[in-house]
């Protein structure tokens, strides 16, 4: 009968360190996640809001252009162009040429506020296209 009570103390025992045991590293998971949070969040910038009214600039980055345009000699923006409204939180509507032919919806991150900087007579860019007299569009 002793034996049987030493080895159920044994059980005892072990279960009880276990639990111990699956406790500690629980908190340390989750203060593992809460530090990495912590450092992840510090690196991410809160999305922009823009006003109706806004100029912004369009990335390229969601624009499919012709073939014969290499992308590495492609503008990485596009615009200035005008903020026509606001659709939910993370879109808005710009208000583009009639002749430009994609979407006028996009998503806050393929946007930048526009800063006017005539400093060393740089100038940006506006996506036009233009009709050929074989019907064919050309971009430039």
């Amino acid at each position: 009968m002793d034996s049987t009570l030493t080895t159920d103390l044994n059980y005892v025992a072990f279960l009880d360190q276990w639990k111990t045991k699956l406790e500690e590293a629980k908190s340390n998971l989750e203060r593992s996640k809460q530090r990495m949070a912590k450092y992840a969040n510090r690196k991410q910038s809160p999305e922009a809001t823009f006003n109706v009214g806004d100029l912004v600039l369009l990335s390229s980055r969601s624009l499919t252009l012709p073939r014969n345009f290499a992308p590495k000699f492609n503008h990485c923006c596009y615009g200035p162009y005008k903020v026509a409204k606001q659709i939910n939180q993370v879109t808005y509507q710009l208000e583009l040429p009639d002749n430009v032919q994609f979407q006028n919806v996009f998503h806050v991150n393929l946007l930048k506020r526009f800063k006017h900087d005539t400093k060393y007579g740089r100038q940006v860019l506006i996506l036009k296209m233009a009709r050929t007299n074989s019907n064919q569009r050309s971009f430039y």
